[in-house]
């Protein structure tokens, strides 16, 4: 978002990401979304590459409980 390239509407960060800046009490989900104020799905915050998606971006991180290394993964939809 930082470079431009996309807005909130075109993330589904789920309930962290989307929560903090999209919440709206009266949203309804459109059919085939996530619940979690998902207005459009171009990237997606997870934490596993997912089919359709090209990996952009990842993002090791430290786990306190269990102690482990982790990953969260920004993903970008593949075009056609």
């Amino acid at each position: 978002m930082a470079g431009g390239k996309a807005t909130p509407e075109d993330v589904d960060g789920g309930f962290e990401f989307n929560g903090w800046y999209l919440y709206d009490r009266n949203y309804k989900p459109p059919k085939g979304k996530n619940f979690w104020w998902v207005h459009g799905n171009d990237y997606i915050v997870a934490f596993a590459e997912l089919p359709g998606y090209k990996l952009i971006k990842e993002y090791p991180y430290s786990n306190w409980f269990p102690p482990c290394r982790r990953r969260v993964f920004l993903l970008g939809k593949e075009q056609d």
